[in-house]
């Protein structure tokens, strides 16, 4: 959490002359080059070792996580280009505090298209930069970049103070948790709106965008609900009890394949999660 709070920091700077405005972005400025250097570097050597067994790897994956591509007979419904034959699992890596993830198909969702889900990868950038350049108070999202090398991208996302601790009076830790107040950590099962400033923050960044308020209902939900922003957003109440939001690839609608009939159509239409309006 280090970068965010030198970003934080730089964020709280007065600017109210010439003089501290200069010293408050080039703090702004010099974070993020910051970033995008260890990003480049860290991210780089990860691809480097991507095909290196496990143990001599020098960067090694902190989680692999299970891939959803299975059938109804729990077996793998096709095999993509690009997959990891690792227990059938995804990695994620985090050093210095970036977290990355690697754009291959490993779930199906780009039709085991490494392309595809590169440009998808496209759109979690585009959606971030579009929700900062809204300048709305109190939206906070995580220092992001993409890392293109030997025709693999990675995406590195700054870490966020997420884990909420409780301590007795020794201070001795009792539990942790991370509080989503916005969104779905489990494949849209439920749809979280849980915090109404979160909700009116993001209805004035949509409003700056031109979208609509979608309504939205998970899998077991029993009645759907309204939010302004895309339902598997993740919006958390971060331990420093600020807002963050991120997962921002589908901020903007996705084209009509069957209206797209100068571009070629994808099996099952699953060009929804790479090509989508642009910010106009």
């Amino acid at each position: 959490t280090g970068w965010n709070k030198r970003l934080m920091a730089a964020h709280d700077l007065p600017e109210n002359n010439d003089e501290e405005i200069l010293v408050k972005y080039t703090e702004m400025a010099s974070v993020f080059n910051d970033f995008v250097h260890c990003a480049k570097t860290y991210g780089e050597t990860i691809i480097n070792e991507l095909y290196l067994d496990h143990d001599e790897k020098s960067i090694k994956p902190v989680e692999w996580r299970d891939t959803d591509q299975k059938n109804l007979e729990d077996t793998m419904a096709q095999r993509p280009r690009g997959v990891f034959l690792i227990n059938k699992k995804r990695p994620k890596w985090q050093v210095a505090n970036i977290c990355f993830k690697i754009a291959t198909d490993e779930d199906g969702m780009c039709n085991g298209s490494v392309d595809a889900c590169a440009k998808a990868y496209g759109k979690k950038l585009l959606g971030a930069i579009s929700y900062i350049k809204c300048y709305v108070k109190g939206l906070n999202v995580p220092m992001m970049c993409l890392v293109d090398f030997r025709g693999f991208r990675l995406m590195a996302e700054a870490k966020m103070p997420l884990e909420v601790k409780k301590h007795d009076q020794y201070g001795v830790e009792l539990s942790s948790s991370i509080q989503l107040v916005m969104g779905t950590l489990d494949r849209g099962e439920h749809i979280v709106n849980e915090d109404s400033e979160l909700h009116n923050i993001l209805g004035e960044a949509a409003q700056q965008l031109n979208l609509a308020q979608p309504g939205v209902k998970g899998k077991e939900d029993l009645s759907p609900g309204y939010v302004w922003c895309p339902a598997d957003i993740r919006g958390y109440r971060g331990a420093d009890d600020r807002l963050y939001v991120h997962n921002l690839g589908r901020v903007f609608p996705p084209e009509q394949p069957l209206l797209t009939t100068h571009l070629r159509r994808e099996p099952r239409d699953m060009s929804i999660f790479w090509r989508c309006l642009r910010p106009e």
